[in-house]
């Protein structure tokens, strides 16, 4: 059986990080071997209390301290640093697996927040797509599919809110996204430039050397795809310096390794509905 890390971000996440945690240990059947990465980031509620009392029952978790003791004059000020804070969690979490686990096959980015995957994991499903060597990198579809955010589905490569029209440009991704995932089959994988819907598996190999980063860079999408994708909306671009930190993780992989990022139509939480 493969080996795996788990990548975990946590902040304020006292809310879900328990089923979470559960989730996790249900992976375990998944791997002969599991390591449990933890970015913890100064939090007001009892996140750490339940990360101190997991790692006392497990000798295979390292929380990793980033801190985070910055006060914002404003709402927008917050906003924009908190792609780049949540980068920069998840850029200690892949430097300690690049460092300790660059030989072990696979490491998983698993939010904790209360929404993303705290009903029960189907490992079922994740065995399955693991038989299959078409993906690199694979996330998994969800009703509903929420994490507009990080999706990069060609013609629409943009972040979904650097469009004036949010709920028009949220509702072309959507619609997009749910007609390519209904055409496939079980066993078939829909090729994207960006996804993640709170967890995703990355052969490591593949990503190896790539990094987050939460700053806009148009430098990532091909040339003509973000005129193209103006057109589609029929709207100029936002200019907002941040942007989902998923997208130049996975771009990076693509330019740098040619890694396939992909979406699976099953449901690794078929019962994420009842939970959020």
């Amino acid at each position: 059986m493969p080996r795996c890390c788990i990548g975990l971000c946590v902040k304020d996440s006292e809310d879900g990080l328990v089923k979470v945690l559960s989730n996790v240990d249900k992976l375990r059947v998944c791997f002969s071997d599991i390591r449990i990465v933890v970015a913890y980031d100064k939090s007001a509620d009892a996140s750490l209390r339940i990360l101190v009392d997991y790692k006392a029952r497990h000798d295979d978790m390292v929380v990793i301290d980033v801190g985070n003791e910055h006060d914002y004059e404003s709402a927008v000020a917050r906003h924009v640093d908190r792609s780049q804070r949540i980068a920069n969690a998840r850029n200690r979490i892949v430097g300690h697996i690049y460092k300790f686990y660059s030989t072990w096959e696979y490491f998983v980015m698993m939010d904790t927040n209360r929404y993303s995957c705290v009903s029960p994991i189907d490992t079922d499903v994740l065995v399955r797509c693991m038989k299959s060597k078409e993906w690199d990198a694979l996330s998994f579809n969800r009703d509903p599919y929420y994490d507009i955010w990080a999706l990069s589905i060609p013609p629409l490569v943009l972040s979904c809110w650097h469009f004036p029209r949010h709920e028009q440009s949220i509702d072309a991704y959507r619609l997009l996204l749910r007609n390519r995932l209904g055409k496939l089959g079980p066993d078939e994988f829909l090729p994207v430039m960006s996804a993640f819907g709170g967890f995703a598996i990355y052969r490591t190999e593949k990503f190896v050397g790539c990094a987050y980063s939460g700053k806009f860079s148009i430098d990532m999408f091909p040339a003509g795809s973000v005129r193209r994708h103006c057109q589609i909306l029929g709207s100029g671009v936002l200019p907002r310096p941040n942007d989902c930190e998923h997208r130049s993780f996975h771009v990076d992989a693509i330019k740098r390794n040619g890694a396939s990022v992909m979406i699976s139509p099953l449901f690794l939480f078929p019962h994420a509905k009842d939970y959020s």
